[in-house]
């Protein structure tokens, strides 16, 4: 999912230096969300609201694993985490996001552009600030 945002707020020219699986199927689900998200975002507030809304659902078809350390020991008086408390973490963590990205999804992607721009300049890529220079990030 925050690759999907990253996607949606740089430039499209961009989303290959950005996004890493070794899944096409992955890339293209990255891909194909950062669009939608793209698209809701010039829609207006409540499309976005909507579409950020969806990924919230699309939560209950995820499978979780404990694959941190902590979720994989058993620690004296501590039991380890199970599918269910994993899923309550993502969703309660997925929720914050989405909240605050339907308020605040502007600013972030301001904020994002400004990143990818000095990322651009740091590694020389001209075409890539001049780009983002274009769209009027500073």
């Amino acid at each position: 999912f925050c690759s999907m945002i990253k996607v949606a707020m740089i430039s499209e020219n961009e989303i290959g230096r950005v996004i890493f699986s070794n899944s096409a199927e992955i890339l293209a689900q990255i891909r194909a969300g950062g669009q939608k998200l793209r698209e809701a975002a010039k829609a207006g507030e409540r499309q976005l609201a909507e579409v950020l809304e969806s990924v919230l659902r699309d939560l209950e078809e995820k499978n979780f694993s404990g694959v941190s350390p902590d979720a994989m020991s058993h620690k004296a008086g501590v039991a380890p985490l199970r599918e269910h408390d994993d899923r309550h973490t993502v969703a309660c963590i997925m929720k914050e996001l989405v909240d605050h990205l339907s308020q605040h999804w502007s600013s972030q992607r301001s904020s994002q552009q400004q990143r990818q721009l000095r990322l651009a300049v740091s590694r020389g890529d001209a075409a890539a600030a001049l780009e983002y220079l274009q769209l009027g990030v500073n």
